[in-house]
């Protein structure tokens, strides 16, 4: 054989050795594919020994392997591997959520002539969001609790895929930055709400809650508080839907359930309102045509009263309740209404 004839004795080296086959064609591809290979023999074994030398250098302290973290071997070999792993990770975890991840320094390989792709860290994969049957089971699960009505609500919009406008969502994201996710869960001490005098917020609310049988919508520890935050401002509506009827004056009927949804949509809380708004008004009166004319009334009430207010999402209307009603309202840009009834 030429090798033999040449002296070149050949070697039988064991599998998963240092010398094995496959690690000495793995690391020969990588010397063939440095820039700096010459297209041409070198000139002399001088020349060869110094590209050699410059390249295991260049191997061992720069080029960063993705078998190893993207660390280099000499970093490996040392232990500074792992100082410089937990390094990089804290810098990566301190950026902004919405930032691009920052790239490792890359290391370019090339093929002869030919630019290959610059190896860098991937990107995480984003968090695994539950399947649509694992959701729906969970919304299964809350409805058969009565108490869990804010829990379903918020479930059944995930699934469903509600959109909030980008108005709505900025204006809930400035009161969670104020109140954190309480915002979402606010606490009504019913007791302390029928103490108060009659006439007031909190008062008028919880006796349109009594009067109409309402079990008021809140949202249980069932449902994470990462959870919430990510639809923040479709739970901030399902929370003081209840609070907007008694600002709005709007009884449960079905033409004053309209003017609420009328006011809402007038507002822009929901992605496509205009869309929306335009399908209410057509429909609208067709879902009781007897009462078209109340519900044509309501739902041009409930936008009128939508042109003059604050956003009622992104007001902290807890913190009103001990006021007197006429007082909230007029603070919101609302008429003074007297509070629903019975429909």
């Amino acid at each position: 054989m030429i090798l033999e004839s040449l002296g070149v004795a050949r070697s039988l080296s064991r599998p998963s050795v240092s010398n094995e086959n496959p690690f000495v064609e793995s690391t020969l591809r990588t010397v063939k594919g440095r820039p700096s290979f010459p297209d041409k023999p070198f000139e002399s074994v001088e020349a060869a020994a110094t590209w050699v030398e410059e390249f295991v250098a260049w191997y061992n302290e720069e080029h960063r392997h993705s078998g190893i973290s993207f660390g280099t071997p000499g970093q490996r070999h040392t232990g500074a591997h792992d100082t410089a792993a937990s390094e990089r990770d804290g810098r990566r975890c301190k950026q902004a959520p919405n930032e691009p991840l920052a790239p490792l320094p890359p290391s370019v390989s090339f093929r002869r002539g030919a630019a290959r792709v610059a190896t860098m860290q991937p990107a995480p994969l984003p968090p695994r969001r539950s399947s649509w049957l694992a959701r729906a089971r969970r919304l299964w699960l809350a409805r058969r609790d009565p108490a869990r009505i804010g829990d379903v609500a918020v479930l059944q919009s995930a699934l469903m895929g509600v959109k909030m406008s980008a108005t709505a969502r900025a204006g809930v994201e400035r009161l969670l930055v104020q109140r954190g996710p309480a915002a979402l869960r606010p606490v009504l001490d019913e007791v302390a709400l029928r103490a108060l005098p009659p006439g007031t917020f909190g008062r008028s609310l919880i006796d349109f809650c009594d009067i109409n049988s309402i079990v008021r919508a809140t949202v249980s520890d069932e449902i994470d508080d990462a959870d919430l935050v990510d639809m923040g401002a479709v739970v901030r509506y399902i929370v003081i839907h209840d609070m907007l009827h008694v600002l709005l004056g709007s009884d449960t009927s079905i033409p004053e359930e309209l003017r609420i949804t009328a006011f809402i949509l007038e507002q822009g809380y929901f992605s496509a309102n205009k869309l929306w708004l335009g399908v209410l008004i057509v429909l609208g009166p067709l879902v009781r045509p007897w009462k078209a004319r109340r519900i044509r009334e309501n739902i041009q009430r409930g936008r009128g009263l939508a042109r003059c207010a604050r956003v009622l999402l992104a007001e902290p209307l807890e913190d009103f309740l001990a006021e007197d009603l006429s007082t909230v309202q007029e603070r919101l840009g609302l008429p003074q209404v007297p509070a629903p009834v019975l429909p």
